[in-house]
């Protein structure tokens, strides 16, 4: 999805004094350029979550920012109650009870009681096999109306990712009244005036007040006027594009929920050698890859951990875990296990025999790129590292029999860091677990973070098995792919950026005020 945000209408500073320093003001209208709209406003059919939606309609829980400095990106999500203020969890972990937050109502006037939470559940629940939203709620059994305030979810076992579930913006709260021919309301900051297939116009909701605790603004949205369009002729005035334009370098770029890294064969003696993996991670320049990465294909962003920073779990602490200029350190690992540059052509040897490991990658422009600037370091360190490219069938078959040294390779996943258990716990050896990992630090972590229901405690738990997994490096993590944010923070201020596209709104205002 390509967006470009335009802010119109009075958007710059005035003449008058009246400007940044004077702090937000309302007023204004706020263009969106985007490359595709959903056909319609029903967000339980979309199969991707959409900034049109996300004006309209809210959450039980929402993913918001974590270690936020007061700048417009931050590193990392965290879960904030929205329109769940508050809930517990049963002891088995198969019930959960939402407390809903009072005074919220549908734009349509109905409340946001537990009825509505149940009949949108429902709703959900009864749709056909395959459906996005559906999907999400494989667990839930059985929704119940305890009062007017609180709502039972029922699990068929325990399963934490229930409320990645209830965050994400296709299990919105829409008003019963929508599906029942009364026009689509939700409890967003914005009411919907037109939606079509090139635009979308929604005008702020002046009775809103419920805003998740991580936003300034407490009150109504700032803007007036939101319209979502797919073409729109140039426009004179400041602009928030999702898009990198051509030759343009994005001010901002949100780290996805993806990762390419190196996967390490522990069957291999070279590799088994820790000293080894760890000089390959320190003597690693990965603005250096950034740098060959975006050059060939797409938009990337440097990562440490085997979490990818889009993912909710991911730990922002590991951001500076190999520091660059780490060719020193990687030496000394190395001759502490016998690798010495004595040689005539300056190559690693012991014993007489030179370091050298094959380089598995698939045939793809991003990764080639990324494999021939890896030699080029490692070649400066004294490594030989031959690249063999090959398809990604032959890529994903070799891995599996376990026929590498080290394999290029990468994930796209969802919705949080589960993704470890996946790829590390050792019951995974033979199959996912490519590189034949096994720790007795890191299996009892992924397991009890699969059962565990209270979000912190999970959280705990991932960070955990990060830094085992940092301090084992059976992965070497190197970098995400990112959505470039092109945006001048001084035309749109207040807008705060996420990881995985996160764009969070409800503080941005316009300083030319109130505007055409």
């Amino acid at each position: 999805m390509a967006l470009t945000l335009l802010a119109v209408g009075g958007c710059r500073p005035t003449d008058d004094g009246v400007g940044l320093a004077a702090g937000p003001r309302r007023g204004g209208r706020l263009l969106i350029i985007a490359g595709g709209l959903p056909a319609v406003p029903d967000p339980h059919v979309a199969t991707v979550p959409h900034p049109a939606h996300s004006l309209l309609f809210e959450t039980l829980l929402v993913r918001g920012p974590l270690g936020w400095d007061g700048g417009p990106t931050a590193p990392a999500v965290a879960l904030y109650p929205q329109l769940a203020a508050a809930w517990s969890v049963s002891e088995d972990g198969r019930e959960i009870t939402l407390v809903l937050r009072r005074g919220v109502s549908f734009h349509d006037g109905r409340p946001l009681d537990a009825a509505a939470v149940k009949a949108n559940l429902d709703r959900i629940l009864a749709l056909p096999a395959g459906n996005a939203a559906r999907d999400l709620l494989v667990d839930l059994r059985q929704v119940e109306v305890i009062d007017e305030a609180r709502v039972r979810l029922r699990l068929r076992r325990a399963n934490p990712a229930i409320w990645q579930a209830l965050a994400s913006p296709l299990l919105s709260m829409v008003s019963p009244g929508s599906w029942e021919g009364a026009g689509w309301a939700g409890t967003g900051p914005y009411r919907l005036e037109a939606w079509g297939p090139d635009e979308v116009r929604v005008v702020r909701n002046e009775a809103y007040s419920w805003a998740p605790a991580f936003y300034r603004n407490t009150g109504p949205a700032f803007p007036e006027e939101v319209r979502l369009v797919t073409a729109a002729d140039p426009v004179d005035g400041p602009y928030l594009r999702l898009t990198a334009g051509e030759g343009t370098v994005p001010h901002v770029r949100s780290p996805g929920e993806g990762l390419l890294y190196l996967c390490c064969n522990l069957g291999e003696e070279v590799l088994a050698d820790a000293a080894v993996r760890r000089a390959v991670a320190c003597a690693i320049d990965r603005d250096a890859l950034v740098a060959a990465a975006q050059a060939a294909e797409g938009w990337w962003v440097a990562t440490s951990s085997p979490v990818a920073p889009g993912l909710w779990g991911y730990d922002p602490a590991t951001a500076g875990f190999f520091p660059p200029g780490g060719g020193a350190l990687a030496s000394q690992l190395l001759a502490s296990s016998g690798w010495t540059r004595t040689s005539p052509d300056g190559r690693l040897t012991r014993q007489g025999v030179p370091l050298r490991l094959e380089l598995l990658v698939q045939d793809r422009p991003a990764t080639v790129a990324v494999a021939s600037e890896l030699a080029r370091q490692l070649g400066e360190l004294g490594m030989v590292l031959e690249v063999k490219v090959v398809s990604a069938g032959d890529a994903l078959a070799r891995a599996a029999r376990g026929q590498f040294q080290l394999l290029l390779a990468g994930y796209q996943w969802g919705p949080d860091a589960d993704v470890l258990h996946y790829f590390f716990h050792s019951s995974r050896r033979g199959a996912t677990n490519r590189g034949g990992y096994a720790s007795a630090d890191v299996d009892p972590l992924l397991e009890a973070a699969r059962l565990e229901m209270d979000p912190r405690l999970r959280w705990s738990m991932y960070g955990r098995a990060q830094r085992f997994l940092l301090s084992d490096l059976p992965w070497v993590p190197l970098l995400a792919p990112a959505l470039p944010v092109d945006f001048d923070p001084e035309a749109v201020p207040g807008l705060l950026v996420g990881p995985a596209g996160s764009l969070w709104l409800h503080d941005v205002w316009l300083p030319g005020g109130v505007g055409r």
